[in-house]
């Protein structure tokens, strides 16, 4: 009977400790998503002057246990996303971020939601500026009736017949002059021809840097939680998948108009965390819900590993993805409620 009340003891305080870990979550997450410094100002500065200092953070006392590595995943689910690249953004480095986070997680979540809101505003001129410009683009466009990138045509031969004909006391010095002009429209529009081939070339070029560059940015581990909506392999992309993408990468054309105007020239990696942060307010709840569930499940093989915890429900078997979609799903209704 001692070695059974000694197994129900470790299952209760396994329970206790999971339960008071998500309330932890639950909490902190309810406040970074419901605080806002929407009236935050932006600022053109890549650097973020608010960064705690070294002394202050010592003097926060950071316990330097074998568990940063736990901390540091909780500070992964704890903080979204965009968050973390807005203050990678602005001069953050990835270890202050979570020596912040772990320090003084409050403050930092505030912190944090603020560079991301300034980051938003200036996206959201950015955006409205080069919505503005295209538009003015495609109506200047469509007055004249010719775009920019159409093709030359070619220049037809002279008819020497035909001026022939029309002037026949002349037919001499027609073809003195028309035959050899006509050789020369052939030089030239053969000439033509290889440009257009160049231009051609280089623009399939600068378009496979971008989709590599694209592709990078979406398959990177700061995107992973937006797996679902953006897809991994071109070619293996759902319509939903492709819709997604194409709506980020018309945003980035827009942002970067936008930020040109503004006297800002800005990477195409930049353009896409950007475009990212003005498209992706759907998908924030899944990726949250994402964060939890790996997050549960991470905890639940560690503990198991250690204690060789069974599920909640006693049945001596290992906790299920299903039971772990099912808490991921109470505990993101609290969020919600709070």
């Amino acid at each position: 009977m001692s070695e059974e009340n000694a197994e129900q003891s470790v299952q209760t305080a396994d329970a206790e400790q999971e339960s008071s870990t998500f309330d932890e979550i639950a909490a902190k997450m309810a406040k970074i998503r419901g605080e806002s410094s929407g009236d935050s100002q932006s600022t053109d500065e890549n650097v973020d002057e608010t960064k705690p200092t070294d002394t202050e953070d010592t003097q926060s006392g950071v316990e330097d246990d074998g568990g940063k590595s736990e901390a540091a995943d909780e500070n992964a689910l704890l903080l979204p996303s965009g968050h973390r690249r807005a203050a990678l953004a602005r001069g953050w480095t990835t270890e202050e971020v979570d020596h912040y986070l772990e320090t003084r997680p409050d403050e930092a979540a505030t912190r944090f939601e603020e560079l991301y809101n300034e980051r938003r505003k200036e996206n959201d001129q950015w955006s409205r500026r080069g919505r503005e410009l295209l538009a003015a683009e495609q109506n200047a466009s469509g007055a004249d009736g010719k775009k920019d990138d159409e093709p030359l045509k070619g220049l037809d031969h002279y008819d020497m017949d035909a001026l022939v004909e029309k002037h026949p006391d002349s037919e001499g010095l027609i073809r003195d002059l028309v035959d050899p002009l006509n050789k020369q429209i052939d030089r030239m529009n053969e000439t033509a021809d290889r440009l257009a081939g160049s231009e051609k070339f280089v623009k399939d070029s600068q378009d496979t840097t971008l989709l590599n560059i694209s592709q990078e940015f979406l398959t990177s581990k700061t995107m992973e939680p937006y797996r679902k909506t953006y897809g991994t392999l071109v070619k293996d992309l759902t319509e939903d998948q492709y819709k997604a993408r194409q709506e980020l990468f018309g945003e980035a054309d827009i942002i970067v108009a936008g930020a040109a105007d503004h006297g800002r020239q800005i990477t195409v990696q930049e353009a896409l965390e950007r475009a990212h942060i003005q498209v992706s307010q759907g998908s924030r709840d899944e990726a949250i819900r994402q964060g939890i569930r790996d997050s549960l499940r991470k905890r639940t093989k560690t503990q198991q590993s250690s204690h060789k915890r069974t599920s909640s429900s006693g049945d001596n078997q290992p906790i299920t993805d299903e039971e772990l979609e099912r808490r991921t799903e109470a505990r993101m209704q609290e969020i919600r409620n709070k």
